[in-house]
């Protein structure tokens, strides 16, 4: 490694605590720089008579990559996000056969600003499912919060014995990254329990019903679940509505012909829209709870979701439900593409 590169407040800093009378070594210590890095800082500022000497023009090792090289890489990597450093080099063997794969990757963070982020998984879109999203929200877009807050969302969700998210953990210098206590432990079909459940930002949580094992919802069952737990919630609501995504057993006729007959004004959903939906952040959030949580059985996990959804404070609901606004807006601004909610 070549010797370091240091601004000039840098200098000014190693300086300043010599001057304090610290030892060069507890200089070094303190700015995180080689002893050799402090002694070259004293002894140049000490031969020109205390005055700190800046960088001399064009010194220092020749970059590897010329200007218009750096361009080819910038243009590439912006036409494809997804390319890694080393796939360059192979596309680019004629001017970057002697450049590092390193020293690429440096390139892309340091110089361009384009360091490698883990990517977000969103639904694909087809050009239809982008008009359906442009259409809800230009059917709701001048809704404000307080209408979103007699909204009843409404939604379904798996919570599993072990998360799949990810895991971080403290392993010393050295350890064995496959010790039992530095692994999580994982299993092929982990047991879970389906859940339905509502929430409004008006009257914060509705009704919430858990499957039984093996047991998927159908027309006749999800008509019993709106009968028992959705509609109680709903009724309390002045002037309410509705929102349920488009499950098939969501859109079975006898279900379309139940919400009629009971007098429930529903949102018409445009599907593919789980950025549209705040429950789906609602799901999260306990899921996450949960993952913090000792809960090996499913009997656990209905136990403690049971007291996590009656503990949610209606101020969260009223978070959840008062974004509706800003969700629509970001839809319509990438013109029904997928949004970061």
């Amino acid at each position: 490694m070549g010797p370091a590169k240091l601004r000039m407040e840098e200098k000014g800093a190693i300086l300043a605590l010599f001057r304090e009378g610290l030892s060069k070594r507890e200089v070094a210590r303190r700015t995180r720089r080689s002893a050799k890095c402090v002694r070259n800082v004293i002894k140049a500022t000490s031969a020109h008579g205390g005055v700190i000497q800046k960088r001399k023009q064009g010194s220092g090792r020749k970059r590897k990559t010329g200007q218009r090289t750096d361009m080819l890489l910038r243009r590439e990597v912006l036409k494809n996000p997804f390319i890694t450093a080393k796939e360059l080099k192979g596309m680019h063997r004629d001017v970057l056969g002697d450049v590092a794969v390193r020293t690429l990757q440096q390139r892309l963070q340091k110089d361009f600003k384009l360091p490698c982020r883990r990517a977000a998984h969103k639904p694909l879109l087809t050009e239809k499912m982008r008009k359906q999203r442009l259409d809800f929200c230009g059917r709701y877009k001048h809704w404000t919060s307080a209408d979103w807050r007699k909204v009843v969302f409404s939604d379904e969700s798996a919570f599993k014995t072990i998360s799949k998210g990810q895991r971080t953990v403290r392993r010393p210098v050295g350890a064995n990254r496959f010790d039992s206590k530095y692994t999580v432990k994982t299993v092929k079909f982990p047991a879970g329990v389906m859940v339905w459940g509502c929430f409004s930002g008006e009257k914060g949580s509705g009704g919430l019903y858990f499957l039984d094992k093996n047991m998927n919802m159908n027309a006749a069952l999800y008509m019993n679940v709106l009968t028992d737990h959705m509609l109680p919630f709903y009724e309390s609501h002045e002037n309410a509505h509705f929102l349920q995504d488009g499950a098939p057993c969501h859109r079975a006729k006898r279900v379309m012909e139940w919400l009629t007959e009971n007098n429930v004004s529903l949102i018409e959903w445009p599907g593919h829209s789980p950025d549209l939906n705040p429950i789906e952040n609602l799901w999260n959030e306990l899921k996450r709870k949960i993952g913090k949580l000792s809960v090996n059985t499913v009997g656990a996990i209905t136990e403690k979701l049971r007291v996590l959804w009656d503990e949610t404070d209606l101020d969260y609901f009223k978070k959840l439900s008062d974004s509706m606004p800003s969700r629509i807006n970001a839809v319509l601004n990438v013109k029904g593409e997928m949004t970061k909610y």
